[in-house]
C-alpha cells in the first residue's frame, strides 16, 4: 500500500504527517475550480493563469500546517461559459421532462458533486483535474440548455 508518498521530495513530510486528503483544502480548491479569475496584464500576454503555493503554519498554540497549490486553474465558468447552464434546472427547481430524465439529471449532478469533492480534498488543484468532472458537467449543461429551449416553447 505504498503509493510513493515517501519519495516525493517537496511534500513528503506533509503528506505523511498531515495526509493528502484533508477537509482544510476544500475552500481553497472550490474557489479555484469555480470562482478564481486569471490575472489581467496590460501587456502581452494579457491573461496570466495563476500558479502559486499557499503555506500556512501555526507556531503558537496548536501545531498546524496547511499547504495548497494552484497550477494554472481558473474558473470553469470562465474557461467554458456554456457550463453555466449545467445548474439551470436545479436553480429553477423544476424539470418539465419525464421522470427518467429528472432522475438521470439528478444522478449526473450527484456524480459531478462527488467528483468535485474528491478533487477538492487534495493538496493541489491543477487544470488537468478538470477533465475528471468536465464530461459530466457538459452533459448537465446540455440538459440545462435543452430545458431552457423546452421552457421557451
Amino acid at each position: 500500500m505504498d503509493f510513493g508518498n515517501r519519495d516525493v521530495a517537496s511534500y513528503s513530510k506533509y503528506f505523511l504527517e498531515q495526509g493528502y486528503f484533508r477537509y482544510d483544502h476544500i475552500p481553497y480548491n472550490l474557489w479555484n475550480i469555480f470562482f478564481r479569475l486569471p490575472v489581467i496584464n496590460p501587456i502581452f500576454p494579457y491573461i496570466h493563469l495563476p500558479g502559486y503555493i499557499i503555506e500556512v503554519k501555526s507556531l503558537m498554540l496548536m501545531r498546524y500546517q496547511l499547504l495548497n497549490q494552484n497550477e494554472l486553474s481558473t474558473s470553469i465558468f470562465l474557461l467554458l461559459p456554456v457550463s453555466i447552464f449545467a445548474f439551470l434546472p436545479s436553480w429553477r427547481n423544476e424539470l418539465n421532462f419525464s421522470g427518467v430524465c429528472k432522475s438521470g439529471y439528478r444522478m449526473l449532478i450527484l456524480i459531478f458533486a462527488l467528483q468535485v469533492m474528491t478533487i477538492a480534498l487534495t493538496v493541489a488543484i491543477t487544470i488537468r483535474y478538470f477533465y475528471d468532472f468536465l464530461p459530466i458537467m457538459l452533459l448537465c449543461s446540455f440538459i440545462g440548455l435543452s430545458h431552457l429551449q423546452y421552457l421557451r416553447h
